[in-house]
């Protein structure tokens, strides 16, 4: 089982580009977004941030409160009700 909290601590995430993943803002570009989502596994929070951008009302889990910080971080000037 991967450590994630330790790789986020190590800065070893090569699976965070720093932006939302690329196939879900293609299918978002040809999709409109109705109703809730549930990001599980979010990271720092890119593909929540693409779903607001799109008007979805979202819902997101941290498994730590250190993702939690590192998120409201990266997204408070974005997000300033964060």
């Amino acid at each position: 089982m991967k450590d994630w909290e330790k790789a986020y601590q190590e800065g070893v995430t090569p699976w965070d580009k720093g932006y939302a993943s690329p196939p879900l803002a293609q299918w978002l570009q040809k999709h409109i977004l109705k109703g809730e989502g549930l990001v599980l596994g979010c990271g720092l929070g890119h593909d929540v941030r693409l779903f607001s951008k799109n008007s979805a009302s979202n819902c997101y889990l941290w498994v730590t409160t250190e993702f939690l910080d590192a998120s409201t971080h990266l997204y408070k000037r974005l997000c300033p009700s964060v």
